[in-house]
Formats: C-alpha cells, sequence, structure tokens
C-alpha cells in the first residue's frame, strides 16, 4: 500500500493539524475504497492508502465534492426572511 508524505501538513500550528485531519476525513468519505489510514512521523503527515500522489491528486482535482458552505442554523443561510443574506448573495453572483 503506498505512502504519501504531506509535509505541508504539520502538527503545528492548528491550520495546518486541521487541514490533515480533513484531508483524511474526505477521503474516508468520499473514497472509501481507498482505505486510507494516517499517521505522524515527525513533523509530516503521512497518508497511506490505496492511492499513490498521482491518484490522490486526480481524486481531489476530480472526484473531491467540498461540504457546503451554509447551514440553516448560522444566520446568514439565506434560509430565513430576517438572514443577512449579503454572504450568499456575493456567492451566488460568483463565477
Amino acid at each position: 500500500m503506498p505512502t504519501v508524505p504531506l509535509p505541508g501538513c504539520t502538527p503545528t500550528p492548528l491550520a495546518a493539524y486541521l487541514k490533515a485531519l480533513g484531508i483524511f476525513r474526505v477521503l474516508a468519505t468520499q473514497c472509501p475504497e481507498s482505505t486510507p489510514h494516517v499517521y505522524w512521523q515527525g513533523n509530516a503527515f503521512i497518508l497511506g492508502s490505496t492511492l499513490d500522489r498521482e491518484a490522490l491528486t486526480a481524486f481531489f482535482l476530480n472526484r473531491y465534492s467540498p461540504a457546503p458552505l451554509v447551514a440553516p442554523w448560522n444566520g446568514g443561510s439565506g434560509f430565513f426572511p430576517k438572514d443577512n443574506s449579503t454572504a450568499l448573495k456575493a456567492i451566488a453572483a460568483s463565477t
């Protein structure tokens, strides 16, 4: 099973750590056939799966589907008449 080191996903700062967890979550939910497993080796996040570096890149370029940007409980989603819909209108008007 190939391993792909992701040195940009370090244990610190917190944002880089969360990025690593996000990559694992996306693969586990959207590409379960890759049977991902992860571990840290020093300051590098190591991804083990059936995907090599090229297949991982192809997954994120062609198959990855980002999570929704809005939620009905956040007060700016546009689901309710009094919501602040400025951000939602900007997203809808973008290309």
